[in-house]
């Protein structure tokens, strides 16, 4: 529904970077009646191609980033360090440039809560996503640690 919400129809081509999913029938064909292009490791390799990897966890994920790292947008879904390790290689080999989706995950929340969603989907969808989009605008967190005014206040003051 994000991914709709922001433009993107059923022409897209999607690909879901991700290990196993728990009864997958059930969870993704909502996602595969709005995007029928959408693509997994097993479906754009043959059996005997992905073979080879069954077992090796790091080699599957490997598999996933190279597909991620090449494709025209990508859309972070989670804080691992997946993600953050594959913006940073995508803005060096595109010179700052890669589109790069984060949702707010926040208003993402108020939204998926309302237990009417039709009426919030007309009502707070499109500015929900509008302020993430990390092509357009970057938005910058602001950090609650009180380590960084820990370590401002030592360089700042004189001894």
């Amino acid at each position: 529904m994000m991914l709709r919400g922001m433009g993107f129809d059923n022409t897209t081509s999607l690909y879901v970077a991700s290990g196993k999913i728990y009864n997958a029938e059930k969870y993704m064909t909502p996602l595969r009646e709005l995007f029928p292009l959408l693509q997994t490791k097993e479906t754009i390799t043959s059996p005997e191609e992905l073979a080879q990897f069954k077992g090796h966890s790091s080699r599957l994920a490997a598999l996933d980033y190279t597909v991620c790292l090449r494709s025209e947008a990508f859309v972070m879904t989670q804080g691992s360090n997946f993600p953050h390790f594959l913006m940073g290689h995508r803005r060096y080999l595109y010179g700052g440039h890669a589109k790069t989706i984060t949702p707010d995950k926040q208003k993402m929340v108020l939204l998926f809560d309302n237990p009417d969603i039709r009426s919030a989907l007309s009502d707070c969808y499109p500015t929900c996503l509008s302020a993430r989009r990390s092509w357009r605008r970057p938005e910058f967190r602001h950090v609650k640690s009180g380590y960084r005014h820990l370590a401002s206040f030592h360089l700042d003051s004189q001894f």
